[in-house]
């Protein structure tokens, strides 16, 4: 990376990728490279180790999260292919060592393991395995936001 092209915010972006005890917030304008550096993040996360199914990556909307897992899902396969992705060198200078690199490929196999999703998504998850003692429907779902719209307008009418 040319001294023209180091961005003003490095330190900030490789405590980002690395600093895995402590929670962080992330906020910065469109196009900047938010869902990249989570992305990352979760990445060096299964480099450091951490199991798939311990880590949960939440967003938004349906579609960020898809992303997300996207961008997740390359970068482990890129990082198995020890092809460490531009986003990572910051994190990565000299590659993954030998322990990174198996927690990589271990990583890889268990991917399907990983819980990328909104909110309202994995509240969802949390309370759907106990509907009694959540105190709701069991066959309560998340509705999507136009047919929210229809029964909301519904409902109103019947008010």
């Amino acid at each position: 990376m040319s001294k023209a092209s180091v961005l003003p915010d490095l330190p900030a972006r490789r405590r980002a990728l690395l600093d895995h005890g402590t929670t962080l917030l992330v906020e910065a304008g469109a196009g900047s490279g938010k869902t990249a550096l989570m992305a990352g993040r979760v990445a060096l996360l299964l480099a450091a180790g951490i199991p798939t199914r311990e880590i949960v990556a939440i967003t938004f909307t349906e579609a960020a999260a898809s992303e997300l897992r996207e961008r997740i899902e390359g970068f482990v396969n890129r990082l198995a292919r020890a092809d460490i992705p531009d986003e990572l060198r910051v994190a990565l200078p000299d590659g993954l060592t030998a322990k990174q690199s198996a927690a990589i490929a271990a990583a890889d196999e268990t991917l399907d393991e990983l819980t990328c999703t909104t909110i309202h998504g994995f509240c969802q998850q949390l309370v759907k395995p106990y509907p009694v003692e959540a105190g709701i429907d069991p066959g309560a779902t998340i509705i999507d936001p136009e047919a929210a719209d229809l029964a909301y307008q519904d409902l109103v009418q019947a008010w």
